[in-house]
């Protein structure tokens, strides 16, 4: 039987924990790796070895890359707009989605919209009602 010790590392992102994994903390720019995941990936999944510790430590240098890009702050509007959407709303709640009492846009519209007004900057590229489809 393993034995799992949760230690936490203070970050500007608020406190890590082995048990989450390594992660990026755009609050400091830093990544945050965790040994005890790299061991229970190899021991767990057999998934050790430097080639998998280099393809999780990319992944975490990535998403520093998007941080610095911009990009982190366009995936963090959508997938709030995701989530909030009618159709994901309705799924969780009554477990089925009924779109005629869709109010708001379904996730995919509000990403749509979104998208639409980000890429362009402007507010009327974001004008659904002139719209020939939603």
């Amino acid at each position: 039987m393993s034995r799992i010790v949760v230690t936490q590392t203070a970050a500007a992102c608020g406190t890590g924990q082995t048990a989450k994994g390594p992660f990026y903390c755009p609050g400091d720019h830093k990544v945050y790796l965790d040994m005890a995941f790299f061991r229970e990936t190899e021991q767990r999944f057999h998934a050790g070895g430097d080639f998998a510790r280099a393809y999780v430590i990319a992944h975490e240098i990535g998403h520093h890359v998007q941080n610095l890009t911009g990009i982190t702050k366009k995936t963090d509007a959508l997938r709030a707009a995701n989530a909030i959407g009618d159709d994901m709303l309705q799924k969780q709640s009554r477990g089925v989605v009924v779109p005629d009492s869709c109010t708001h846009g379904s996730s995919a519209q509000r990403m749509r919209w979104f998208k639409a007004g980000f890429a362009t900057g402007n507010m009327r590229a974001c004008d659904r009602f002139a719209a020939r489809a939603l």
